[in-house]
């Protein structure tokens, strides 16, 4: 048997990506939160009944990026539907928050019980 060096319980997971749509406080922010919210909820239902090992968001919709930080808006919607995710599914939750705001995943997915984070980019932020 290949070791579980990630602790997911298999040893190559599948993680599923929730995509979110544009979040408010984005530039192409859509102005309503209900669909955002049913889709980004939906799909990590599908991702756990269809076979992923562990699932994680990410801010995919809210291009273009902002280069470090994150607004509070993210965070706080961010953190809103993790919250929602993890009432849905008991597998690992992870959080990435584009474009680089380490700190911003690290703090969502300590709120919403999430397993890991995704750093695209480890360096030093200002």
């Amino acid at each position: 048997m290949l070791p579980d060096p990630l602790g997911f319980g298999v040893p190559r997971p599948i993680i599923g990506v929730v995509h979110l749509r544009p979040l408010p406080g984005s530039p192409r922010f859509g102005g309503t939160t209900s669909r955002l919210i049913d889709q980004a909820v939906d799909d990590a239902v599908a991702l756990a009944e269809n076979g992923a090992d562990a699932i994680m968001i990410e801010n995919f919709g809210d291009t273009p990026f902002f280069s470090t930080n994150v607004p509070r808006e993210t965070l706080s919607w961010m953190t809103r539907i993790g919250t929602l995710i993890r009432g849905r599914t008991s597998l690992p939750l992870g959080v990435c928050v584009l474009r680089n705001d380490a700190r911003a995943s690290l703090a969502i997915a300590h709120a919403i019980d999430g397993q890991f984070i995704r750093v695209c980019i480890l360096g030093s932020q200002p």
